[in-house]
């Protein structure tokens, strides 16, 4: 985001409301599989970058495509 100078509120288009887009951003809620697919297009970024584990509320999260 910060590369491409992009604000939190620029990824409502992509994964939904304010609410939802910070909770995706602190890692509250995990990123849907519409999520992904509309971030990759929005952010012309492959999909497999937004699908790698990460922790979320001290938990390794797990996605499938």
């Amino acid at each position: 985001m910060e590369g491409k100078g992009l604000k939190d509120k620029d990824l409502i288009p992509a994964i939904g409301s304010k609410n939802i887009v910070s909770l995706v951003l602190n890692r509250k809620r995990p990123l849907t599989i519409e999520m992904v697919r509309n971030l990759s297009s929005y952010l012309n970024i492959s999909v497999e970058v937004l699908v790698q584990p990460y922790e979320l509320d001290g938990k390794q999260e797990k996605m499938s495509v």
